[in-house]
């Protein structure tokens, strides 16, 4: 029976029970007498959190003792936490995997055929060796190559002992060994200058100089090492590495009209000139590379899938010093398209980076693209395939979006990189159960000078009895929970700010209350910022729901000075009523009487502090109940007829029973005219247009209420025994502006 001792601090590696790969092995010996006892061991090398295909540590066994001469048999049985993903051979036999034997002379592979017990269980039975003399002499057994896929050992990684029981065989303890320390492999950061509203040229000759000289728009993808040993080229000593690893490079929201170049090289930072397109604070340059120095380079792949697999490498790896200058175009499909680059050299000692540019040429734009660019990275092949398979690429990675690399390389305070702003932290609106929607803003800002782009999204947190309903409308959509929003704030493209238009209705909310919501902005590595919006619905109060000119109830702008007609839901006061336009005080000429069912009306004066344009917020207040704020729009003049508001020259009313007779002097009466009046005033009656006024002005005794004097011609033709009127004044274009035509009764 062959002994296995423990090797290492029990107590160090209790400590370190996350993330780590562990294995157990026995072994079993058909040596009768005095048999070896053997110490087990491992590496403990880091391995990619990413990976798919990662190789662990080797397994080694250093045995001594037993009878010199004696044929030593083992089994051995490799159980794992995480699932094994060697290449299998046709037959499903584990390709990879080695297994040698030291008794002195140096390691002799022993020609063992591993197999796989179990998706966790590697089997290496029948491995056998000679005890050396003198018995003293050290065997050294080593284990290697043995391939896992990282990503399924889960959150909760601990110890797995194993254990193996057989026939006549005593069976020891099994052996938990660290065998790697998953550690997360890329990170990055994006220098996106999107779509320039000017445009970006096409040089004469392509190349990595003549872009810089043109002045040609890049964007910059920059990728840094989570450890030292993190970017590897290819292992040329196992047959079974498809690649080195690589990196995806996914472009998108590109219009039609754009064409992209990147690199065929791209020198890191270790390299002699490093690779740079000017972004990230570095110079511009092509990159030159040393042999034999350990330096980064990264070489492009032609004709890889869109998940890194595949193709051919666009250059071998130089063996003198080289300068790279040579740029290949993507091609774009439906404004999207991708690159592949394979690592062929670095430092595995020093952690290193990258800068890859991605060159843009675009004709000038009205900008409305620019926000919707999109640059990113990831390890490559890209895969979900976990198990072992004939075909699939070694090595090969989850899908997984890097983190920001800025606090490696110490620049996350950069001016270079966006910077998420919002305002403001929160947003408070109210307004009765029946009342109109609320409107608010959110303020989408870039501390930086690169584009940003950001997503949106809303929850609500309705309280226990609240009406359940998506009552928050953002930029015209209703957000509806879960739902995200994209944008972009584009500097360089003269978009310095994004606003989310809010709107909250109350049309769905029955149950007064506070009712909450927030607004997530997500900008990535640029920050992310929540805003509370709250939503207070009070009981039905007083409610406006139009605003229109009194003389004739048509909705639409009104002017300073001008009467208008307030329609809407408990306006009738008991005690006590104000209207205020932005707060300034209205003059009430009339309103409901309280027994007046709803809909209920005031009549107000303007005011004519207001001034003559902008907007104004028309708010009711009844009996000390504050209703909601009502838009109305502001214009210099906005003359309306009132009906019935004409006399005659007898001074009757001008009524069918009561026309008007041809040559006659009528009095018009209107509201909405400013004064004082500032161009010529006119009357059109029928097909008579222009006439003249002989007078026009305000009616001293009745503020808002102004007169216009006009003599219907004695040739006026008419029909039906009337004819429309309406008074006209200049307008701001060609075009006069005249009120709504009423009907002037004739005989």
């Amino acid at each position: 029976m062959a002994h296995i001792t423990r090797i290492g601090n029990r107590r160090y590696a209790l400590i370190l029970t996350k993330f780590f790969l562990f294995i157990s092995i026995v072994t079993l010996v058909s040596a009768t007498a005095f048999a070896q006892s053997c110490i087990v061991g491992a590496a403990y090398p880091i391995v990619h959190a990413e990976g798919l295909t990662e190789q662990i540590g080797d397994i080694t066994l250093n045995c001594t003792g037993g009878t010199p001469g004696n044929t030593v048999l083992t089994y051995f049985f490799v159980n794992l936490n995480a699932t094994i993903t060697n290449r299998l051979d046709a037959n499903g036999n584990v390709l990879g995997v080695t297994t040698t034997a030291d008794t002195g002379g140096g390691a002799v592979a022993t020609g063992l055929q591993p197999t796989l017990g179990a998706p966790t269980t590697l089997d290496l039975t029948g491995m056998k060796y000679i005890v050396p003399t003198p018995n003293t002499q050290n065997v050294i057994l080593r284990i290697s190559g043995i391939r896992v896929a990282v990503p399924t050992l889960g959150n909760n990684a601990s110890f797995i002992e194993g254990s193996l029981t057989g026939a006549g065989a005593e069976i020891s303890n099994g052996q938990s060994l660290l065998l790697g320390n998953p550690t997360k492999s890329l990170l990055s950061s994006v220098i996106n200058n999107g779509i320039p509203c000017g445009g970006s040229p096409l040089p004469a000759t392509l190349n990595f100089p003549t872009f810089i000289s043109a002045g040609a728009s890049s964007s910059t993808i920059r990728i840094t090492e989570g450890n030292a040993a993190s970017f590897v080229p290819k292992d040329a000593t196992d047959p079974t590495v498809t690649n080195g690893m690589r990196f995806l490079v996914n472009l998108s929201g590109y219009g039609a009209n754009s064409r992209l170049f990147v690199p065929d090289a791209i020198v890191g930072s270790t390299g002699t000139l490093p690779t740079s397109g000017g972004a990230f604070a570095t110079s511009f340059n092509g990159g030159t590379y040393t042999p034999h120095s350990n330096q980064l380079l990264l070489a492009r792949v032609n004709g890889a899938d869109a998940t890194g697999a595949g193709g051919t490498l666009a250059f071998a790896l130089p063996a003198s010093e080289t300068s790279f200058t040579s740029v290949t175009e993507l091609t774009l499909t439906g404004g999207a398209t991708y690159a592949v680059y394979e690592v062929l050299d670095s430092n595995l000692s020093q952690v290193e980076w990258a800068q890859i540019p991605v060159f843009l040429v675009v004709p000038a734009n009205n900008c409305s693209t620019s926000g919707d660019v999109s640059l990113g990275a990831m390890l490559a092949p890209v895969s979900n395939v976990s198990i072992p398979t004939q075909t699939d690429p070694i090595p090969r990675f989850v899908a997984t979006t890097p983190t920001s690399d800025c606090a490696v390389i110490g620049d996350c305070s950069a001016s270079y990189f966006p910077l998420l702003k919002v305002t403001p932290a929160s947003v408070t609106l109210s307004t009765s159960s029946l009342g109109e929607p609320q409107l608010g803003y959110i303020s989408i800002g870039d501390g930086g000078t690169s584009q940003m782009p950001f997503s949106f999204a809303t929850t609500y947190q309705p309280a226990t009895g609240q009406s359940a309903a998506n009552w928050l409308s953002i930029n015209g959509t209703v957000a509806t929970a879960g739902t995200t929003v994209t944008g972009a704030v584009d500097p360089v493209n003269g978009v310095t700010s994004f606003q989310l238009s809010l709107s909250a209705s109350p049309a769905a909310l029955l149950v007064p209350g506070a009712y909450k919501a927030t607004v997530t902005i997500n900008a990535g590595n640029a920050g992310s910022a929540t805003v509370p919006v709250t939503f207070n619905v009070a009981p039905a109060g007083p409610v406006i729901q139009s605003v229109v000119n009194a003389a004739n109830f048509q909705p639409g702008p009104v002017t300073i000075g001008s009467f208008v007609s307030i329609f809407g839901l408990n306006l009738a006061k008991k005690n006590t009523l104000s209207v205020t336009f932005n707060g300034f005080p209205g003059t009430v000429s009339y309103d409901s009487p309280p027994s007046t069912p709803n809909p209920t009306q005031i009549n107000v004066l303007v005011p004519v502090a207001l001034g003559i344009s902008g907007n104004a917020g028309v708010i009711a207040t009844v009996d000390g109940v504050v209703g909601n704020t009502f838009a109305v729009t502001l214009v210099p003049n906005a003359p309306a007829v009132f009906t019935p508001g004409i006399l005659n020259q007898d001074n009757s009313v001008n009524l069918a029973a009561t026309p008007a007779s041809l040559g006659d002097e009528i009095q018009i009466f209107l509201t909405g005219l400013a004064t004082p009046i500032a161009g010529p005033v006119t009357v059109n009656i029928g097909s008579a247009l222009n006439l003249p006024d002989v007078y026009a002005g305000a009616v001293p005794s009745i503020p808002g209420l102004e007169q216009v004097n006009v003599v219907i011609p004695t040739t006026l033709t008419f029909s039906g025994g009337s004819a429309p009127l309406s008074i006209c004044i200049p307008g701001t274009g060609a075009s006069p502006l005249c009120s709504v035509p009423v009907s002037l009764f004739l005989h």
